[in-house]
C-alpha cells in the first residue's frame, strides 16, 4: 500500500463553474417572463453560426486585462470540462509574475476551479503573483550553459519537492535527477549551495529559507566523512531511496525523492542534522551501504487503509469530453467531488453509489471517507453521476460584452426554483483614444445585474419558468467613463502630462490633480465632448456639475452662481477631455499682493506684525513675511511708475511676483505647523460630499490642499510632519477611481497588489523617519472602506464608538506643531 492520493483531474475545492454560481443561491423571487421554448431548440448554437456547438472562454493576463492579443483562448461544446492549467501559460514568457488561480473580476475575489466547465460565453482573469528564477548550476560553470535547469516560484515563498522535480525531471521511479556518479565519480552529492566555489566545496547550503530574488544553486560535493546518508521508505514496504547531505547537516524537504501526498507523517523532521558516522567506503559507494546514518519512514494515518481507486462515471452523453475520471487514494481518506459537471438540457443531481435508470440512488457523501460510503472499500469503487432529464427549464443570460456582442451563459435549472443569477463578471477594454494614446490605460465595467422584462428592471436573482420553457435575461454593466485629462502645462504625479481617469457608475468624482511651477491648479475646463454639449463649462469636483467659466475666480467659475442644469458629465456622449485650468500673478502685481489685501498699512512694522498674526498665522511666520513685504516697497513703486501693459512692466511683474511668491511661502497658519528645515507638513483636508470611501485626502502639497479647499473641501490643517530625507521608509499613495477613495501604505508588495486591482499609483506621498518622536494612529471604516491617519487618541476613541476598527500604529510622525 503507497497510501498515495492522486487525480487524473484536480479542480480546485470548494469552487463552483459559472453555471453553478446561478443554482447554488435561494433567496426571494421575482415575476416569471418565460419565453416558450421546447427542449428541441435547446442544441445551444453558437451566436456566430460558425459552429452549432462551440462556446468561447477567452483568460486575459490580470496585468493586461483589455489585451486580446495576450488572452488565451479555449473553445469547446456545452458541458465540456477544460484544465486551465494545461492551456497556454499567459505568464509563460514573463519572469517576474506566475499563475497563481483564475477569476471572473480583475480583483481575484471570485475565483473559477481551473478545471472549468463550460457553459457559455466568459471573460476570465489569470491571476498572479511576483516571482523570481531559480536557477541549478548543474554543471558548475557559473555561467549560462545548456545543462543548466530552472523553475519560477512565487516571491518570498520556499523551493518545494514539486518545484524541484519540476526542474530537474524525474527518474522513471518518480524521484528527482540530482546529479550522480557519472557527473563526480570520485564524490557524492550533498546538496545545493547559495554561493559559487569553484571545488564545490560551499558551506553555504540552502536548507529551504524563503527565496525574495532571482537566485542561482550550486552543487555541492563531499568524499569520506563529510557524507551523512540517509533512507527513505513507506511503512511496511522494502522499497527505499537513500540520499546524501552534508555531515551535520538536516536533509531538506524539497529533496524529498518520493512523491508523498497522502495524509500521514514521516519519522523524520527534515530540520535535525545528520552526523556521518557510518560510512567507511569512497566516493557514490555511499549510496549503496547498509550502514546508512539515518531511516526515515513515512506512516499513513490509517495504517490499516486500503488502496482504492474512485471511479467517476458522468453519464453525459460525452457532454465533458471524458467518459470517467479516476481518483487514487485510500480507504480512510476523502475524496474531492469533480467540478460540477453539465449537459444541454439536463439538471444534475449529484453523485450516486448505485447506478439505476436514474442514477439517483444512494447519494454520496463527500463529507465522509470512501470506506464510510462504501464499507470495506478495495480495489476499484464507482460513483455515477444523477442527471433529470424531465424536470428541467432554462435560463439564457445574454452578455452584451462590449468587445463580443453575442456572448451567453445558459443554465438548467428546476422548474419554479429561485435563481441566484451570475454576479462578479468584469471587462476591461480600451477606447480608441486609449488605444491612441498607447500607455496601457483602459476603461473598466463591470456587471451590476440583469435586465429582466420588457421594463428591463435590474435582478440579481429570476424565478426559473415551467419545465421545458426559457427565460431571457440581458447583462446590465456598470456605466463607467474613462475622461482624458490635460495637465495644460502642468505633470502629474508620476510625470506624465496627460492622464486617463475613470469614473465608476454612481461614484464620486475625484480626477488626479496636477502641478506645475509657479500656478496654482484651479479646475478643469471640457476641452471637447462627443456632441459640444460641455465645451467650454467648468467642472465643479466636488458636486459633480458645470458652471459658466469665468476668470474673476480662482476656480474660475462662480460657486454662487446656478449650475448648468441641462449638462451632467455622465450625459456626455465619445470622448471627452478636459484640460488644466492655472491661475498665476505673472502678468501684473496687485495692490492686494503688496498690501496683503489690506492687512499691511506700511505706517507701523510691529503693528503689521500683529495684524498677520491675527489674520491666523504664527508669530515667527508673520515677521519673517512682513520684513519680506517691507524689502519689496520700492521695487512695488518702481513697478508701478511704468508705462501699464508696457513689456517693461510685464517683465517686471513677473520678477517681481516671484519675490512676493517667496514672501508668502514663508507664512504658517497658525492651525498648522511651523515645519523646521529636514521635515514635511502632511495635510488633510475632508470631503462632506462623498460617503462612500473617498471621504479624507493626506498630501503634503499645500497647493494641492488649497486646490481641493477651494472645490468645497474641508480643510483640516496640518495633522503631522514627516522627513524630507527620501532614505526613510516611503508612504505610497494610490487613487480608486471608482470611488475616488486614496490608499496610504508603507507595503510595497500591499501597494502592488492594490494596483492589480485597479488602483492607480500616484507616486510617493511622504517618508517616514522611524525614530519620530509620536504614533500615527490608524483606524478603519468597515462600511466604506476608509483608513484615516491621525495623532489624536480622542479621535480614534471616538471613532471607535461610531463603529469604526482601531488599527494601532501605522507609522511614526513628528507632532503638527
Amino acid at each position: 500500500m503507497t497510501g498515495n492520493t492522486s487525480k487524473w483531474r484536480a479542480p480546485l475545492a470548494g469552487l463552483a463553474s459559472i453555471a453553478m454560481l446561478a443554482t447554488m443561491g435561494m433567496v426571494a423571487g421575482t415575476a416569471n417572463a418565460a419565453t416558450n421554448v421546447t427542449a428541441s431548440d435547446w442544441s445551444e448554437a453558437a451566436s456566430d453560426g460558425s459552429n452549432a456547438t462551440k462556446y468561447t472562454v477567452l483568460v486575459y493576463r490580470a496585468d493586461q486585462p483589455y489585451d486580446r492579443s495576450t488572452a488565451v483562448e479555449v473553445k469547446g461544446t456545452y458541458g465540456q470540462v477544460e484544465d486551465l492549467t494545461s492551456l497556454a501559460d499567459p505568464y509563460d514568457g514573463d519572469s517576474s509574475k506566475i499563475l497563481s488561480y483564475f477569476s471572473t473580476d480583475l480583483a481575484g475575489e471570485h475565483k473559477v476551479p481551473s478545471d472549468y466547465v463550460l457553459t457559455g460565453d466568459v471573460k476570465l482573469f489569470a491571476q498572479y503573483k511576483d516571482a523570481v528564477t531559480v536557477t541549478f548550476d548543474v554543471d558548475n560553470t557559473n555561467s549560462v550553459t545548456a545543462a543548466d535547469k530552472t523553475v519560477k516560484i512565487a516571491k518570498g515563498s520556499a523551493l518545494t519537492a514539486d518545484d524541484y522535480a519540476a526542474a530537474l525531471d524525474t527518474n522513471a521511479n518518480g524521484s528527482p535527477k540530482e546529479p550522480g556518479a557519472s557527473a563526480w565519480p570520485s564524490d557524492t552529492f550533498v546538496g545545493w549551495t547559495t554561493t559559487y566555489s569553484a571545488s564545490k566545496s560551499s558551506d553555504a547550503l540552502y536548507e529551504g529559507a524563503a527565496i525574495n530574488a532571482d537566485t542561482t544553486l550550486y552543487p555541492r560535493v563531499a568524499a569520506a566523512q563529510n557524507v551523512a546518508t540517509i533512507t527513505f521508505r513507506n511503512l511496511g514496504e522494502s522499497v527505499k531511496f537513500t540520499r546524501a547531505t552534508l555531515n551535520g547537516h538536516a536533509f531538506p524537504a524539497y529533496r524529498l525523492p518520493m512523491n508523498q501526498n497522502a495524509k500521514g507523517s514521516w519519522d523524520y523532521d527534515f530540520k535535525t542534522p545528520i552526523s556521518a558516522g557510518k560510512n567507511i567506503g569512497t566516493g557514490n559507494d555511499y549510496y549503496n551501504a547498509d550502514d546508512v546514518d539515518a531511516n526515515a519512514v513515512f506512516t499513513p494515518a490509517d495504517a490499516s487503509a486500503q488502496d482504492v481507486t474512485v471511479v467517476f462515471n458522468y453519464q453525459d452523453g460525452g457532454a465533458r469530453g471524458v467518459a470517467t475520471e479516476k481518483v487514487e487514494t485510500t480507504s480512510d481518506q476523502q475524496v474531492t467531488a469533480p467540478t460540477t459537471p453539465a449537459q444541454a438540457g439536463a439538471v444534475f443531481t449529484g453523485w450516486y453509489t448505485v447506478r439505476d435508470a436514474s442514477g439517483q440512488s444512494n447519494k454520496y457523501d463527500f463529507d465522509k471517507s470512501v470506506d464510510a460510503n462504501f464499507k470495506d472499500a478495495t480495489g476499484v469503487v464507482n460513483l455515477y453521476a444523477g442527471w433529470d432529464y424531465t424536470n428541467v427549464s432554462r435560463i439564457k443570460l445574454n452578455l452584451k460584452y462590449k468587445t463580443a456582442l453575442g456572448a451567453r451563459i445558459i443554465e438548467y435549472v428546476r422548474p419554479g426554483s429561485t435563481v441566484t443569477l451570475p454576479a462578479g463578471l468584469e471587462e476591461y477594454y480600451q477606447t480608441e483614444a486609449q488605444q491612441d494614446a498607447d500607455k496601457g490605460e483602459y476603461t473598466a465595467s463591470k456587471l451590476t445585474g440583469w435586465e429582466y422584462g420588457s421594463a428591463k428592471d435590474v435582478v440579481t436573482t429570476v424565478k426559473a419558468p415551467a419545465a421545458k420553457s426559457t427565460t431571457e435575461l440581458t447583462a446590465h454593466w456598470s456605466t463607467d467613463h474613462a475622461y482624458l485629462l490635460d495637465a495644460n502645462g502642468g505633470k502629474f504625479a508620476d510625470g506624465s502630462t496627460s492622464q486617463w481617469a475613470t469614473v465608476a457608475e454612481g461614484a464620486a468624482i475625484s480626477f488626479p490633480v496636477p502641478t506645475r511651477a509657479g500656478y496654482t491648479f484651479g479646475a478643469w475646463q471640457v476641452v471637447s465632448d462627443g456632441d459640444s454639449a460641455a465645451e467650454g463649462l467648468v467642472l465643479n469636483s466636488a458636486n459633480g456639475q458645470f458652471y459658466a467659466y469665468n476668470d474673476k475666480f480662482e476656480n474660475f467659475f462662480d460657486i454662487n452662481s446656478k449650475p448648468v442644469v441641462s449638462t451632467q458629465l455622465k450625459d456626455l456622449t465619445g470622448p471627452v477631455k478636459f484640460k488644466a485650468l492655472w491661475w498665476s500673478g505673472a502678468v501684473q502685481v496687485t495692490k492686494a499682493t503688496y498690501d496683503f489685501n489690506g492687512v499691511l498699512k506700511y505706517e507701523n512694522v510691529e503693528k503689521d506684525y500683529a495684524a498677520v498674526e491675527a489674520a491666523g498665522y504664527t508669530k515667527a511666520s508673520a515677521k519673517s513675511f512682513v520684513d519680506a513685504q517691507y524689502a519689496l516697497r520700492d521695487e512695488y513703486a518702481a513697478y508701478t511708475g511704468l508705462k501699464t501693459g508696457s513689456q517693461a512692466q510685464i517683465d517686471a511683474a513677473v520678477k517681481l511676483n516671484a519675490k512676493y511668491d517667496a514672501a508668502k511661502a514663508l507664512l504658517v497658519k497658525s492651525n498648522g505647523a511651523e515645519v523646521p528645515a529636514g521635515r514635511v507638513a502632511v495635510y488633510r483636508a475632508f470631503n462632506p460630499n462623498e460617503t462612500r470611501g473617498g471621504s479624507h485626502l493626506y498630501t503634503t502639497s499645500e497647493a494641492e490642499y488649497n486646490a481641493v479647499v477651494r472645490a468645497g473641501w474641508k480643510g483640516e490643517g496640518v495633522q503631522f510632519q514627516t522627513t524630507s530625507s527620501k532614505s526613510a521608509s516611503p508612504v505610497y499613495r494610490l487613487y480608486n477611481p471608482n470611488d475616488g477613495s486614496h490608499f496610504y501604505t508603507l507595503s510595497e508588495v500591499e501597494y502592488k497588489h492594490t494596483v492589480k486591482a485597479g488602483w492607480k499609483y500616484e507616486g510617493i506621498g511622504w517618508y517616514v523617519a522611524k525614530d519620530a518622536s509620536n504614533d500615527v494612529l490608524r483606524i478603519y471604516n468597515p462600511n466604506s472602506g476608509e483608513h484615516v491617519f491621525t495623532l489624536s487618541k480622542a479621535e480614534v476613541n471616538n471613532a471607535v464608538k461610531a463603529g469604526w476598527n482601531d488599527e494601532g500604529v501605522g507609522f511614526k510622525a513628528y507632532p503638527a506643531k
